[in-house]
């Protein structure tokens, strides 16, 4: 019984190095893109729509599903009819689903903030026809890269320091 509770361990610990090693890759790009539109310029937009919209596929077996936002909104500036899928760098949505229909997370708030015909302040990337709704933030891919360094460099630590034991090796010990 104990061997199953230690392979339990053992998996939920290596799945979060996993995932720690994912966030030290894909965060920075999530920083710089943060960083970067910033200084995009400020464009008055009007609210069309909103959506989430679901996408599922298939992968080795396993139906995948995922979830983003969609918005389409006219650009006031030049009546040029746009379509919106993040609203800010920086911001990494996170949503459920029960049965393929998203039911709760931060993509459902952005629907209530963004309802048809209300006019806000949208960013527009000058080199390319990207849009933001939102000022960008680099503080929560931020700290999810210093807990996922962090979480790293513990775990390399522990090995080096503290490696395990072998079977052999403590029964020398008890022994003695």
């Amino acid at each position: 019984m104990k061997s199953i509770f230690v392979k339990i361990r053992s998996i939920f610990f290596l799945s979060i190095f996993l995932l720690s090693i994912f966030f030290c890759i894909a965060m920075p790009f999530e920083i710089r893109k943060a960083i970067a539109s910033q200084s995009w310029e400020p464009r008055e937009i009007q609210i069309l729509s909103s959506e989430i919209v679901s996408t599922k596929d298939r992968r080795n077996g396993t139906l995948h599903i995922s979830h983003s936002i969609r918005i389409k909104a006219t650009d006031l500036s030049n009546n040029e009819q746009i379509t919106i899928k993040d609203i800010k760098y920086g911001d990494i949505p996170f949503t459920f689903s029960v049965f393929g229909k998203a039911i709760a997370g931060d993509l459902i708030k952005y629907l209530d903030k963004y309802p048809p015909n209300k006019k806000v302040i949208g960013y527009k990337d000058p080199n390319s026809s990207k849009y933001i709704l939102e000022e960008s933030n680099i503080t929560q891919p931020l700290v999810i890269l210093i807990i996922a360094a962090l979480w790293i460099l513990g775990n390399i630590l522990i090995m080096i320091f503290f490696p395990k034991k072998k079977k052999n090796q403590m029964l020398d010990i008890e022994l003695d």
